[in-house]
Protein backbone atom coordinates (compact mmCIF):
# COMPACT_ATOMS: atom_id res chain seq x y z
CA UNK A 1 0.00 0.00 0.00
CA UNK A 2 1.21 3.27 -0.65
CA UNK A 3 -0.13 6.80 0.63
CA UNK A 4 0.23 10.17 -1.25
CA UNK A 5 -0.05 13.41 1.06
CA UNK A 6 -0.40 16.95 -0.56
CA UNK A 7 -0.97 19.90 1.17
CA UNK A 8 -1.99 23.34 -0.04
CA UNK A 9 -1.77 26.73 1.76
CA UNK A 10 -3.68 29.98 1.12
CA UNK A 11 -4.55 33.51 2.75
CA UNK A 12 -8.13 33.22 4.52
CA UNK A 13 -10.01 35.85 2.21
CA UNK A 14 -12.33 36.64 4.87
CA UNK A 15 -9.41 37.20 7.34
CA UNK A 16 -5.72 37.96 6.14
CA UNK A 17 -3.94 36.89 9.71
CA UNK A 18 -5.11 33.42 9.01
CA UNK A 19 -4.21 30.79 6.68
CA UNK A 20 -6.21 27.70 5.25
CA UNK A 21 -4.69 24.58 4.64
CA UNK A 22 -6.43 22.01 2.48
CA UNK A 23 -5.40 18.59 2.79
CA UNK A 24 -5.07 15.55 0.12
CA UNK A 25 -3.94 11.99 -0.03
CA UNK A 26 -4.30 9.24 -2.14
CA UNK A 27 -4.15 5.84 -1.34
CA UNK A 28 -2.49 2.74 -3.59
CA UNK A 29 -2.87 -0.71 -3.31
CA UNK A 30 -2.18 -3.65 -5.88
CA UNK A 31 -4.11 -6.78 -4.19
CA UNK A 32 -6.59 -7.55 -6.37
CA UNK A 33 -9.94 -10.13 -6.72
CA UNK A 34 -12.02 -7.40 -4.34
CA UNK A 35 -9.03 -6.55 -2.11
CA UNK A 36 -8.18 -3.17 -3.65
CA UNK A 37 -11.16 -1.43 -2.48
CA UNK A 38 -11.07 -2.77 1.33
CA UNK A 39 -7.26 -1.96 1.91
CA UNK A 40 -7.39 1.48 -0.01
CA UNK A 41 -10.57 1.99 2.22
CA UNK A 42 -8.67 0.66 5.34
CA UNK A 43 -5.81 3.14 4.43
CA UNK A 44 -7.87 6.51 3.92
CA UNK A 45 -9.88 5.83 7.22
CA UNK A 46 -6.44 4.72 9.33
CA UNK A 47 -4.92 8.11 7.38
CA UNK A 48 -7.83 10.51 8.32
CA UNK A 49 -7.63 8.98 11.95
CA UNK A 50 -3.91 9.77 12.25
CA UNK A 51 -4.41 13.47 10.56
CA UNK A 52 -7.30 14.14 13.38
CA UNK A 53 -4.39 13.19 16.50
CA UNK A 54 -1.98 15.31 14.88
CA UNK A 55 -3.90 18.19 14.48
CA UNK A 56 -5.47 17.56 18.49
CA UNK A 57 -1.59 17.04 19.78
CA UNK A 58 -0.36 20.37 17.80
CA UNK A 59 -3.34 22.62 18.80
CA UNK A 60 -2.28 21.51 22.74
CA UNK A 61 1.14 21.74 22.44
CA UNK A 62 0.43 25.66 21.13
CA UNK A 63 -2.26 26.26 23.83
CA UNK A 64 0.08 24.51 26.66
CA UNK A 65 2.94 27.28 25.05
CA UNK A 66 1.07 30.29 25.62
CA UNK A 67 -0.43 29.19 28.52
CA UNK A 68 3.06 29.09 30.38
CA UNK A 69 4.18 32.47 28.56
CA UNK A 70 0.97 33.85 29.92
CA UNK A 71 2.45 32.69 33.84
CA UNK A 72 5.92 33.84 32.46
CA UNK A 73 7.52 30.50 32.51
CA UNK A 74 8.64 30.99 28.80
CA UNK A 75 10.06 33.83 26.87
CA UNK A 76 8.43 35.42 24.35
Amino acid sequence: MQVEEWQTFRVDPNNREFTQVKTEARVISNFGWGLTERVEGFGIKKFADSATKGMSHVLEMIREKQLLRGRGFLKT
